[in-house]
């Protein structure tokens, strides 16, 4: 049986994070088993309103990723205009990640359009 395109996808993105770490920011399956489970460990970053804090959540994502997001919730208590009191991402763009990981004037893959610092 040939593995679907998401799952070649996502394995080789997995891979690359292990063998690029990203700062703050850690990422592995919730079972060996299941490409489309992850669990996430998100580091405060330094001065703002969570640093100090370690946040867990869990990614599951679409069997036609990428051309759906994958849902996120966090396992851990947060405050964050974009995540509901279950710990589910309210429905926008999938960038919460994204922005937790950025700095003003942080290298993400992901630059802030307006040049102003996310709101976190």
């Amino acid at each position: 049986m040939t593995e679907p395109q998401s799952a070649l996808l996502l394995r080789r993105q997995l891979a690359e994070l292990n063998k690029n770490p990203v700062e703050g920011f850690s990422a592995g399956l919730i079972d060996d088993n299941d490409l489309y489970r992850w669990e996430v460990l998100i580091i405060g970053p330094p001065d703002t309103l969570y640093e100090g804090g370690v946040f867990k959540a869990h990614l599951t994502f679409p069997r036609d990723y990428p051309l759906r997001p994958p849902k996120m919730k966090f396992i851990t208590d947060i405050w964050h205009p974009n995540v509901d009191k279950n710990g589910d991402q309210i429905p926008m763009e999938t960038h919460l990640l994204m922005w937790m990981l950025q700095k003003s004037g942080g290298k993400t893959g992901m630059e802030n359009s307006k040049g102003k610092s996310p709101v976190v």
